[in-house]
């Protein structure tokens, strides 16, 4: 996605083993166990980077997980992301609906046994206002846990040049994106950035 690039490689993850220590230590463990009823697995680890493409102008036509989506493939895909710069309502932050209303949307639009993202924000906004969604903002260091197949969400939004950079752990039940094979700790969004 010209928008939004994983610059982590394996490599970095191999010569920082405290990234993974952090992504299995207690204090995240203590969130996510009760959460799942079971120990999840550690599915991906990257540091996304948004805003390499040209400013989001507010109104315009999302694209890819720009547009207001769940992920699929799991019952549940929990990832905290954690925030390596400020961001703000203009650096694109993480957004999304709470879960109850999330669900409420998905029937009443169709889409709950499907995957479907809203191409445009027009339907969303035939039954909720812009001030229901969340949108997770902070200075780094900020840590935010969601589910988000069970919340719909967008992020990447950039209005202005500047990098929304986050460090981001995806945990699941099952799934690994793939039915052919098995990459511990690659992303398989891994893609490299233009600069």
């Amino acid at each position: 996605k010209s928008f939004y690039f994983n610059v982590m490689t394996r490599r970095d993850l191999l010569a920082m083993p405290q990234l993974v220590d952090f992504a299995v230590s207690d204090g995240l463990l203590k969130v996510l166990t009760p959460y799942y009823g079971l120990l999840p697995e550690l599915s991906h680890m990257a540091v996304f980077v948004s805003g390499f493409a040209e400013p989001f102008v507010p109104g315009s036509k999302p694209r890819g997980t720009q547009c207001l989506h769940t992920d699929s493939y799991d019952l549940r895909h929990v990832k905290a992301f954690c925030f390596l710069s400020d961001v703000d309502d203009e650096d694109g932050p993480l957004t999304l609906l709470p879960a109850d209303q999330s669900a409420w949307l998905l029937r009443k639009t169709g889409r709950r046994l499907r995957t479907a993202p809203f191409r445009d924000d027009s339907e969303f906004l035939r039954y909720f206002n812009e001030s229901d969604l969340v949108r997770v903002t902070g200075p780094a260091g900020t840590v935010a846990i969601v589910d988000t197949t069970n919340c719909l969400h967008y992020g990447s939004r950039c209005q202005r040049d500047g990098r929304r950079i986050a460090f981001v752990v995806h945990y699941t039940l099952f799934s690994t994106y793939s039915h052919h094979y098995s990459a511990d700790f690659e992303d398989l969004n891994l893609a490299t950035s233009p600069e």
